[in-house]
């Protein structure tokens, strides 16, 4: 079964998903405070849409392979985009060093579990598919 193959990547995605739905409803509290939220961008939008995601990496891996894989996908490049930015973007985007250092390692951690969760799904359907292998 997938799910006791991966239930540890999709701990850490859960995290990471949970922390940057946290991330953006801070931010969004600070705004509506007048203050700076901790990253360049903070939405109603996009909590939603990570909380989806993690609804949708729950069901995949214990139901439909194939949306825990789109699931962790997407989460992976949307956290490797946010890394990215954190590097191109001017760092007057965010409030401190601190926080520009700690969205990176918060997409870090996105990026390590969707790794180890799709490598995990790869594994597994070589394991189940002989035919997977050729």
């Amino acid at each position: 079964m997938l799910w006791t193959r991966i239930r540890r990547a999709v701990a850490i995605q859960l995290t990471h998903l949970g922390l940057s739905v946290v991330w953006n409803v801070a931010g969004l509290a600070l705004i509506a405070r007048g203050l700076r939220a901790p990253g360049p961008t903070a939405s109603v939008e996009v909590a939603a849409f990570l909380l989806a995601l993690g609804v949708a990496m729950v069901v995949g891996a214990r139901r439909f392979a194939p949306l825990y894989v789109l699931a962790s996908l997407l989460a992976g490049l949307g956290s490797s985009s946010a890394i990215l930015q954190a590097f191109q973007l001017d760092s007057s985007l965010w409030p401190s060093t601190f926080w520009r250092y700690a969205g990176v390692l918060l997409n870090g951690l996105g990026v390590f579990g969707a790794c180890w969760g799709v490598l995990g799904w790869w594994k597994w359907r070589q394991d189940t598919d002989p035919d997977a292998s050729r």
